[in-house]
């Protein structure tokens, strides 16, 4: 049986989902590319962007499945807290969660 992989954030133990698992393999195999071909296909960085709130999306669900034993308040109260966050304050620690080295965004 594969380990569940995890993550802490705003004090929660939060299991990643194959989903996020995958929109960050995605993101990570996009951003791979070299500097030249990432200009040429993504000069606005559109895709990209989109590949991050397809992660972002994922994690959000994940983190809601991880509170959703808490009383609703406290439930609000985190999901804004995770609205406020900036995406680096968890984006390298998820990156990591998943088993993917820092680095490989533009």
């Amino acid at each position: 049986m594969e380990e569940k992989k995890t993550i802490e954030l705003l004090n929660q133990l939060v299991t990643i989902s194959e989903e996020t698992e995958y929109c960050i393999a995605v993101h990570d195999d996009f951003c791979s590319h070299s500097e030249s071909w990432l200009q040429k296909h993504d000069p606005n960085c559109d895709r990209e962007s989109a590949l991050v709130e397809a992660a972002k999306k994922a994690f959000e669900d994940d983190f809601k499945e991880a509170i959703k034993h808490l009383p609703d308040d406290i439930q609000d109260d985190l999901m804004d807290e995770l609205s406020d966050l900036d995406d680096i304050d968890y984006w390298w620690e998820l990156r990591e969660a998943v088993g993917l080295q820092n680095g490989g965004s533009k």
